[in-house]
Protein backbone atom coordinates (compact mmCIF):
# COMPACT_ATOMS: atom_id res chain seq x y z
CA UNK A 1 0.00 0.00 0.00
CA UNK A 2 1.27 3.49 -0.99
CA UNK A 3 1.81 6.00 1.66
CA UNK A 4 -0.32 9.14 1.67
CA UNK A 5 2.75 11.33 1.14
CA UNK A 6 3.69 9.46 -2.06
CA UNK A 7 0.12 9.79 -3.46
CA UNK A 8 0.10 13.54 -2.86
CA UNK A 9 3.51 13.91 -4.51
CA UNK A 10 2.40 12.06 -7.63
CA UNK A 11 -0.78 14.15 -7.81
CA UNK A 12 1.23 17.37 -7.70
CA UNK A 13 3.48 16.09 -10.50
CA UNK A 14 0.46 15.31 -12.65
CA UNK A 15 -0.95 18.79 -12.07
CA UNK A 16 2.36 20.33 -13.12
CA UNK A 17 2.23 18.26 -16.33
CA UNK A 18 -1.34 19.30 -17.13
CA UNK A 19 -0.51 22.95 -16.43
CA UNK A 20 2.41 22.86 -18.85
CA UNK A 21 0.20 21.27 -21.51
CA UNK A 22 -2.47 23.93 -20.96
CA UNK A 23 0.10 26.70 -21.36
CA UNK A 24 1.37 25.18 -24.60
CA UNK A 25 -2.21 24.79 -25.90
CA UNK A 26 -2.97 28.43 -25.17
CA UNK A 27 0.19 29.54 -26.96
CA UNK A 28 -0.75 27.54 -30.05
CA UNK A 29 -4.54 28.06 -30.23
CA UNK A 30 -4.82 31.45 -28.56
CA UNK A 31 -3.92 33.69 -31.56
CA UNK A 32 -6.35 31.84 -33.82
CA UNK A 33 -9.19 32.16 -31.31
CA UNK A 34 -8.42 35.84 -30.80
CA UNK A 35 -8.48 36.43 -34.57
CA UNK A 36 -11.86 34.68 -34.90
CA UNK A 37 -13.26 36.75 -32.04
CA UNK A 38 -12.10 39.97 -33.70
CA UNK A 39 -13.68 38.89 -37.00
CA UNK A 40 -17.05 38.22 -35.41
CA UNK A 41 -17.11 41.28 -33.16
CA UNK A 42 -15.84 43.86 -35.68
CA UNK A 43 -18.32 46.02 -37.64
CA UNK A 44 -19.34 44.77 -41.13
CA UNK A 45 -18.05 46.73 -44.14
CA UNK A 46 -20.21 49.72 -45.05
CA UNK A 47 -21.17 51.04 -48.50
CA UNK A 48 -18.68 53.51 -49.99
CA UNK A 49 -21.42 56.08 -50.67
CA UNK A 50 -24.15 57.49 -48.52
CA UNK A 51 -27.33 59.55 -48.75
CA UNK A 52 -28.49 61.58 -45.72
CA UNK A 53 -31.36 59.90 -43.86
CA UNK A 54 -33.49 63.06 -44.14
CA UNK A 55 -33.28 62.89 -47.95
CA UNK A 56 -35.08 59.52 -47.97
CA UNK A 57 -38.41 61.09 -47.00
CA UNK A 58 -39.91 63.78 -49.22
CA UNK A 59 -42.70 64.60 -46.80
CA UNK A 60 -46.19 65.35 -48.13
CA UNK A 61 -46.79 66.27 -51.77
CA UNK A 62 -49.72 66.65 -54.14
CA UNK A 63 -50.32 63.88 -56.66
CA UNK A 64 -48.52 64.85 -59.87
CA UNK A 65 -46.78 63.03 -62.72
CA UNK A 66 -43.34 64.68 -62.36
CA UNK A 67 -42.47 65.51 -58.73
CA UNK A 68 -38.79 66.55 -58.38
CA UNK A 69 -36.70 65.49 -55.38
CA UNK A 70 -32.96 66.16 -55.03
CA UNK A 71 -30.71 63.73 -53.18
CA UNK A 72 -27.06 64.46 -52.23
CA UNK A 73 -24.77 61.43 -52.55
CA UNK A 74 -21.38 61.44 -50.79
CA UNK A 75 -18.29 59.34 -51.49
CA UNK A 76 -16.96 58.44 -48.02
CA UNK A 77 -13.76 56.75 -49.24
CA UNK A 78 -10.25 57.74 -50.35
CA UNK A 79 -10.82 56.28 -53.83
CA UNK A 80 -12.86 57.07 -56.93
CA UNK A 81 -16.36 55.59 -57.08
CA UNK A 82 -18.11 55.04 -60.41
CA UNK A 83 -21.89 54.43 -60.49
CA UNK A 84 -22.94 53.02 -63.88
CA UNK A 85 -26.70 53.17 -63.31
CA UNK A 86 -29.46 53.44 -60.71
CA UNK A 87 -31.89 50.50 -60.53
CA UNK A 88 -35.40 51.40 -59.38
CA UNK A 89 -38.24 49.23 -58.13
CA UNK A 90 -40.81 50.74 -60.52
CA UNK A 91 -41.03 52.63 -63.80
CA UNK A 92 -42.53 55.58 -61.92
CA UNK A 93 -39.03 56.86 -61.09
CA UNK A 94 -36.35 58.49 -63.25
CA UNK A 95 -32.87 59.36 -61.93
CA UNK A 96 -30.84 62.22 -63.42
CA UNK A 97 -28.01 61.87 -64.16
CA UNK A 98 -28.41 58.15 -64.92
CA UNK A 99 -24.73 57.50 -64.04
CA UNK A 100 -22.31 59.25 -61.70
CA UNK A 101 -18.56 59.57 -61.02
CA UNK A 102 -17.52 60.59 -57.50
CA UNK A 103 -13.91 61.50 -56.62
CA UNK A 104 -12.80 60.80 -53.02
CA UNK A 105 -14.75 62.64 -50.31
CA UNK A 106 -16.97 64.56 -52.72
CA UNK A 107 -20.72 65.01 -52.87
CA UNK A 108 -22.95 65.19 -55.96
CA UNK A 109 -26.69 65.76 -56.24
CA UNK A 110 -28.98 63.49 -58.26
CA UNK A 111 -32.56 64.42 -59.06
CA UNK A 112 -35.43 61.96 -58.77
CA UNK A 113 -38.51 62.49 -60.92
CA UNK A 114 -41.39 60.65 -59.26
CA UNK A 115 -44.77 59.94 -60.82
CA UNK A 116 -46.86 60.35 -57.69
CA UNK A 117 -50.06 59.61 -59.60
CA UNK A 118 -49.09 55.93 -59.26
CA UNK A 119 -49.76 56.05 -55.52
CA UNK A 120 -52.79 54.18 -54.26
CA UNK A 121 -56.15 55.86 -54.68
CA UNK A 122 -57.59 57.83 -51.82
CA UNK A 123 -57.28 61.36 -50.48
CA UNK A 124 -53.96 60.39 -48.80
CA UNK A 125 -51.71 57.42 -49.46
CA UNK A 126 -48.08 56.38 -48.96
CA UNK A 127 -45.68 56.30 -51.90
CA UNK A 128 -42.49 54.22 -51.73
CA UNK A 129 -39.80 53.42 -54.27
CA UNK A 130 -36.49 51.60 -53.91
CA UNK A 131 -33.33 52.92 -55.59
CA UNK A 132 -30.13 50.84 -55.78
CA UNK A 133 -26.90 52.26 -57.28
CA UNK A 134 -24.96 49.84 -59.49
CA UNK A 135 -21.16 50.16 -59.37
CA UNK A 136 -18.64 49.61 -62.14
CA UNK A 137 -17.86 45.93 -62.72
CA UNK A 138 -14.24 46.44 -61.67
CA UNK A 139 -15.33 47.69 -58.23
CA UNK A 140 -16.37 45.21 -55.57
CA UNK A 141 -18.30 47.38 -53.19
CA UNK A 142 -21.06 46.93 -50.65
CA UNK A 143 -24.20 48.12 -52.43
CA UNK A 144 -26.58 50.39 -50.50
CA UNK A 145 -30.34 50.18 -50.90
CA UNK A 146 -32.28 53.41 -50.47
CA UNK A 147 -36.02 53.40 -49.79
CA UNK A 148 -37.63 56.74 -50.60
CA UNK A 149 -41.06 57.39 -49.17
CA UNK A 150 -43.61 60.10 -48.64
CA UNK A 151 -47.30 60.90 -48.35
CA UNK A 152 -49.27 61.73 -51.48
CA UNK A 153 -52.39 63.85 -51.24
CA UNK A 154 -54.98 64.01 -53.97
CA UNK A 155 -56.80 67.33 -54.22
CA UNK A 156 -59.49 65.68 -56.36
CA UNK A 157 -61.17 62.29 -56.44
CA UNK A 158 -62.62 61.21 -59.80
CA UNK A 159 -65.24 58.60 -60.60
CA UNK A 160 -64.39 56.95 -62.94
CA UNK A 161 -60.62 57.48 -63.03
CA UNK A 162 -60.35 56.99 -66.82
CA UNK A 163 -62.58 57.09 -69.90
CA UNK A 164 -62.66 54.35 -72.55
CA UNK A 165 -64.28 54.30 -75.99
CA UNK A 166 -63.49 50.69 -76.84
CA UNK A 167 -65.50 47.51 -77.35
CA UNK A 168 -69.19 48.31 -77.59
CA UNK A 169 -68.38 52.01 -77.02
CA UNK A 170 -65.97 52.33 -79.96
CA UNK A 171 -66.49 55.35 -82.18
CA UNK A 172 -67.70 55.25 -85.80
CA UNK A 173 -65.94 57.85 -87.91
CA UNK A 174 -68.27 60.66 -88.92
CA UNK A 175 -70.84 59.69 -86.31
CA UNK A 176 -71.36 61.60 -83.08
CA UNK A 177 -69.84 59.66 -80.17
CA UNK A 178 -71.65 59.26 -76.90
CA UNK A 179 -70.98 61.73 -74.10
CA UNK A 180 -69.44 60.32 -70.92
CA UNK A 181 -69.44 61.89 -67.47
CA UNK A 182 -66.92 62.06 -64.63
CA UNK A 183 -67.76 63.03 -61.06
CA UNK A 184 -65.05 65.24 -59.52
CA UNK A 185 -65.03 65.46 -55.73
CA UNK A 186 -62.67 68.09 -54.20
CA UNK A 187 -60.83 67.14 -51.02
CA UNK A 188 -60.28 70.76 -49.94
CA UNK A 189 -61.85 74.16 -50.42
CA UNK A 190 -61.45 75.44 -53.99
CA UNK A 191 -62.00 78.64 -55.89
CA UNK A 192 -62.62 76.82 -59.19
CA UNK A 193 -61.47 74.04 -61.52
CA UNK A 194 -59.68 74.72 -64.82
CA UNK A 195 -60.02 72.14 -67.61
CA UNK A 196 -57.34 71.83 -70.31
CA UNK A 197 -57.51 69.46 -73.27
CA UNK A 198 -56.97 69.23 -77.02
CA UNK A 199 -60.18 70.55 -78.57
CA UNK A 200 -59.36 68.75 -81.84
CA UNK A 201 -59.84 65.44 -80.00
CA UNK A 202 -62.65 66.12 -77.56
CA UNK A 203 -65.02 68.71 -76.21
CA UNK A 204 -65.57 69.16 -72.47
CA UNK A 205 -68.19 70.86 -70.33
CA UNK A 206 -67.88 71.43 -66.57
CA UNK A 207 -70.92 71.81 -64.35
CA UNK A 208 -70.23 73.62 -61.09
CA UNK A 209 -71.55 72.22 -57.81
CA UNK A 210 -75.18 72.68 -56.97
CA UNK A 211 -76.33 74.14 -53.69
CA UNK A 212 -75.15 72.25 -50.60
CA UNK A 213 -72.77 70.19 -52.75
CA UNK A 214 -69.05 70.38 -53.60
CA UNK A 215 -69.18 67.88 -56.45
CA UNK A 216 -68.40 68.90 -60.05
CA UNK A 217 -69.59 67.03 -63.15
CA UNK A 218 -67.35 66.88 -66.23
CA UNK A 219 -68.90 65.89 -69.58
CA UNK A 220 -66.60 64.55 -72.33
CA UNK A 221 -67.50 64.15 -76.02
CA UNK A 222 -64.95 63.09 -78.69
CA UNK A 223 -65.04 65.08 -81.93
CA UNK A 224 -66.30 63.56 -85.19
CA UNK A 225 -63.04 64.37 -87.00
CA UNK A 226 -60.89 61.77 -85.26
CA UNK A 227 -58.97 59.57 -87.73
CA UNK A 228 -59.46 55.81 -87.90
CA UNK A 229 -57.61 53.65 -85.43
CA UNK A 230 -56.77 53.81 -81.71
CA UNK A 231 -56.34 57.15 -79.95
CA UNK A 232 -55.28 58.38 -76.52
CA UNK A 233 -55.58 61.80 -74.93
CA UNK A 234 -55.26 63.45 -71.54
CA UNK A 235 -57.46 65.98 -69.83
CA UNK A 236 -55.66 68.15 -67.27
CA UNK A 237 -57.87 69.16 -64.35
CA UNK A 238 -56.31 71.99 -62.33
CA UNK A 239 -57.60 72.83 -58.87
CA UNK A 240 -57.31 76.54 -58.00
CA UNK A 241 -57.23 77.41 -54.29
CA UNK A 242 -59.10 80.40 -52.78
CA UNK A 243 -55.81 82.39 -52.71
CA UNK A 244 -55.40 81.89 -56.48
CA UNK A 245 -52.67 79.23 -56.24
CA UNK A 246 -52.95 76.47 -58.87
CA UNK A 247 -52.17 72.94 -57.73
CA UNK A 248 -50.46 70.38 -60.01
CA UNK A 249 -52.85 69.10 -62.65
CA UNK A 250 -54.74 65.86 -62.07
CA UNK A 251 -54.68 63.88 -65.31
CA UNK A 252 -57.74 62.07 -66.65
CA UNK A 253 -56.84 59.58 -69.39
CA UNK A 254 -59.13 59.06 -72.38
CA UNK A 255 -58.59 56.19 -74.82
CA UNK A 256 -60.59 54.62 -77.59
CA UNK A 257 -60.85 53.23 -81.11
CA UNK A 258 -62.31 54.91 -84.18
CA UNK A 259 -63.54 52.52 -86.86
CA UNK A 260 -64.46 53.37 -90.46
CA UNK A 261 -68.03 54.25 -91.37
CA UNK A 262 -68.06 51.51 -94.02
CA UNK A 263 -68.35 48.28 -92.05
CA UNK A 264 -67.30 45.01 -93.74
CA UNK A 265 -69.66 42.02 -93.44
CA UNK A 266 -68.19 39.55 -92.63
CA UNK A 267 -65.32 41.21 -90.76
CA UNK A 268 -63.03 38.30 -91.75
CA UNK A 269 -63.39 36.62 -95.15
CA UNK A 270 -62.95 32.83 -95.17
CA UNK A 271 -62.09 30.96 -98.37
CA UNK A 272 -61.53 27.20 -98.86
CA UNK A 273 -60.96 25.23 -102.04
CA UNK A 274 -59.67 21.75 -102.82
CA UNK A 275 -57.81 23.28 -105.75
CA UNK A 276 -57.94 26.33 -107.99
CA UNK A 277 -60.33 24.55 -110.33
CA UNK A 278 -62.98 24.49 -107.60
CA UNK A 279 -62.60 28.07 -106.33
CA UNK A 280 -65.85 29.93 -105.63
CA UNK A 281 -66.45 33.62 -104.94
CA UNK A 282 -67.44 34.77 -101.46
CA UNK A 283 -69.62 37.89 -101.13
CA UNK A 284 -68.30 40.83 -99.09
CA UNK A 285 -70.71 43.61 -98.14
CA UNK A 286 -69.62 47.13 -97.17
CA UNK A 287 -72.36 48.86 -95.16
CA UNK A 288 -72.44 52.50 -94.00
CA UNK A 289 -73.05 52.63 -90.24
CA UNK A 290 -74.24 56.24 -90.43
CA UNK A 291 -76.48 55.77 -93.47
CA UNK A 292 -74.24 58.01 -95.57
CA UNK A 293 -73.63 57.05 -99.23
CA UNK A 294 -70.07 56.34 -100.38
CA UNK A 295 -68.08 55.14 -103.40
CA UNK A 296 -65.69 52.19 -103.62
CA UNK A 297 -62.51 53.46 -105.27
CA UNK A 298 -60.32 50.35 -105.32
CA UNK A 299 -59.62 47.03 -103.61
CA UNK A 300 -56.15 45.52 -103.55
CA UNK A 301 -54.59 42.40 -102.09
CA UNK A 302 -51.69 42.75 -99.67
CA UNK A 303 -49.75 39.75 -101.01
CA UNK A 304 -51.41 39.53 -104.42
CA UNK A 305 -53.19 36.23 -103.66
CA UNK A 306 -56.77 37.56 -103.65
CA UNK A 307 -58.90 39.06 -106.40
CA UNK A 308 -61.88 41.35 -105.80
CA UNK A 309 -64.66 41.90 -108.33
CA UNK A 310 -67.94 43.79 -108.41
CA UNK A 311 -66.63 47.32 -107.85
CA UNK A 312 -69.24 49.78 -109.14
CA UNK A 313 -68.53 53.56 -109.32
CA UNK A 314 -71.88 54.37 -107.79
CA UNK A 315 -73.04 56.33 -104.77
CA UNK A 316 -74.59 53.83 -102.34
CA UNK A 317 -75.01 53.19 -98.63
CA UNK A 318 -73.84 49.61 -99.17
CA UNK A 319 -71.74 47.81 -101.77
CA UNK A 320 -71.44 44.08 -102.50
CA UNK A 321 -68.09 42.75 -103.72
CA UNK A 322 -66.93 39.27 -104.74
CA UNK A 323 -63.75 37.87 -103.19
CA UNK A 324 -61.85 34.81 -104.49
CA UNK A 325 -58.38 33.24 -104.74
CA UNK A 326 -56.32 34.04 -107.80
CA UNK A 327 -53.93 31.77 -109.67
CA UNK A 328 -51.04 32.48 -107.27
CA UNK A 329 -52.81 31.16 -104.18
CA UNK A 330 -51.69 27.84 -102.72
CA UNK A 331 -51.66 26.25 -99.25
CA UNK A 332 -52.68 28.07 -96.07
CA UNK A 333 -53.62 31.67 -96.75
CA UNK A 334 -53.24 34.55 -94.25
CA UNK A 335 -53.96 37.59 -96.37
CA UNK A 336 -55.60 41.00 -96.24
CA UNK A 337 -57.44 43.14 -98.74
CA UNK A 338 -57.44 46.91 -98.55
CA UNK A 339 -60.61 48.63 -99.77
CA UNK A 340 -60.52 52.40 -100.31
CA UNK A 341 -63.86 54.19 -100.12
CA UNK A 342 -64.82 57.84 -100.60
CA UNK A 343 -67.60 59.61 -98.70
CA UNK A 344 -70.16 61.25 -100.93
CA UNK A 345 -70.83 63.81 -98.17
CA UNK A 346 -67.39 65.37 -97.70
CA UNK A 347 -65.22 63.49 -100.23
CA UNK A 348 -63.01 62.11 -97.45
CA UNK A 349 -61.15 58.85 -98.14
CA UNK A 350 -60.98 55.80 -95.87
CA UNK A 351 -58.98 52.61 -96.34
CA UNK A 352 -60.38 49.50 -94.67
CA UNK A 353 -58.23 46.44 -93.99
CA UNK A 354 -60.17 43.16 -94.15
CA UNK A 355 -58.39 39.91 -93.15
CA UNK A 356 -58.73 36.90 -95.46
CA UNK A 357 -58.11 33.40 -94.12
CA UNK A 358 -58.32 30.11 -96.00
CA UNK A 359 -56.70 27.21 -97.79
CA UNK A 360 -56.35 26.09 -101.40
CA UNK A 361 -55.02 22.65 -102.31
CA UNK A 362 -52.85 21.58 -105.23
CA UNK A 363 -54.28 21.20 -108.69
CA UNK A 364 -55.86 17.76 -109.05
CA UNK A 365 -55.01 15.79 -112.20
CA UNK A 366 -58.22 14.03 -113.21
CA UNK A 367 -58.08 10.79 -115.27
CA UNK A 368 -59.99 10.96 -118.51
CA UNK A 369 -61.98 7.81 -119.36
CA UNK A 370 -60.81 6.10 -122.55
CA UNK A 371 -63.28 6.11 -125.48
Amino acid sequence: MQKPIEVISRFKSALRGYGLAAVLLCMIVGPTVARLIRMHTSEPPSPPIDAPPESLHFGTAWAQPAFQWDVPIKNKTDRDISITRFATSCTCTLVDPPSLFLPPHTTAVVSLTLDLTKAANGDESEFTVQVVPQFSGSQREVTPTWLFRGIVRRPLLMVPTEISYTGADRIVRGKSAGTKHVRIIPQLELLRLDIRCNSDIMQTRLETPAAHSSEYLLSITPTTSLPNGPFTANIDIVAVLPNGESLPAVVLSVMGVVEPDARPIPSIVTLFAEDLQSVHDVPLILLSQTGSPFYVIEARSKQGLIQVAGIQPEERTHHELDVAFNAKAYGTINESIFVTVCSARDQSLETIEIPVRGYVGPVQVRNRSSP
